[in-house]
């Protein structure tokens, strides 16, 4: 029987992935999904990732952790078809804000506005994502996203 698998196709520069046969996501495809991202980004593409997540019905920590490391590497990853359900886990884990979450297909690629003038992006930065942009100066991508933070776990 065959596993869960990612699919993946450009999409105006940007990687555009969608998980196979995977109600669970489980960390293997989410792994596989993050081998092609680095050759897409050593050929010098845009550090964007769209994900469809239609039919997951679960994600575990160990992919959502995935998702967190290819974020981690300066790239914008853009949610789209998210079941409730795996949109709460998100929100409860506190990876909400970490990323980017659009209703359908249209709507992702729609929020990437690649110019035909800017045909790649370099990757952010750590620094690029800490700063704000005003609406004149906002990347081609959609603008900066709000840096990673170390969540502490209290004690007691």
């Amino acid at each position: 029987m065959f596993g869960p698998n990612v699919q993946v196709e450009d999409a105006g520069g940007a990687l555009m992935a969608e998980f196979w046969d995977c109600h669970r996501l489980d960390p293997k495809p989410v792994s596989d999904l993050r081998k092609l991202l680095e050759k897409h980004l050593g050929r010098g593409r845009p550090a964007v990732l769209l994900v469809d997540l239609s039919g997951v019905g679960f994600a575990g920590s160990a992919a959502l952790g995935g998702f967190v490391g290819m974020r981690k590497l300066g790239v914008r990853v853009i949610f789209y078809n998210v079941e409730p359900t795996v949109r709460e886990v998100f929100r409860l884990s506190h990876l909400e804000n970490f990323f980017h979450f659009e209703t359908d297909r249209e709507a992702a690629l729609a929020s990437i506005q690649f110019s035909p003038a800017q045909p790649s992006l370099t990757p952010m930065t750590a620094a690029s994502l800490s700063t704000s942009t005003s609406p004149q100066t906002r990347p081609a991508f959609g603008g900066a996203m709000p840096p990673l933070r170390r969540l502490r776990r209290s004690t007691g």
